[in-house]
């Protein structure tokens, strides 16, 4: 796996030239930390017999404006070779039957679902915000 640095620095430019027009309260946002601890919890899942991670775009609306976020859950290989998401419900009316069990715990299905990108956890892992938890200075983040 190799990296083009000169070409990841001008997605990051496009995606800073966006923010720019953000509302004050969310315009220095750069990016996210996955911990290692976070991802290992993800891939423990399943008795650590998971195959990878997705990681899915999303946006949350502050004052008007779309902000990019994102949600990841674990994957495993069928056999395909194709990559599933992990114990995610397969339609909405699974996911609301799921969270009818009752029982006080969350549901089973959606123990793979990560964050929504406000630095609080859910059940698996949870995205870490930059600012404040960003990188020394290098060419990706200035």
């Amino acid at each position: 796996m190799t990296t083009n640095w000169d070409d990841a620095r001008k997605k990051i430019g496009v995606f800073k030239k966006y923010m720019k027009n953000a509302p004050k309260s969310v315009s220095q946002k750069k990016g996210y930390l996955i911990t290692r601890e976070e991802i290992e919890k993800i891939l423990k899942q399943k008795q650590g017999k998971l195959d990878g991670i997705r990681i899915y775009f999303g946006g949350e609306i502050v004052e008007d404006f779309m902000v990019p976020t994102l949600v990841v859950v674990g994957c495993e290989k069928d056999e395909n070779g194709k990559y599933n998401d992990f114990q995610v419900p397969d339609s909405l009316k699974t996911l609301r039957e799921n969270q009818k069990n009752g029982n006080g715990e969350a549901p089973k299905a959606a123990k793979s679902l990560i964050a929504n990108g406000t630095g609080s956890l859910s059940l698996v892992a949870g995205l870490h915000p930059c600012p404040a938890e960003c990188s020394t200075k290098n060419v990706l983040n200035m």
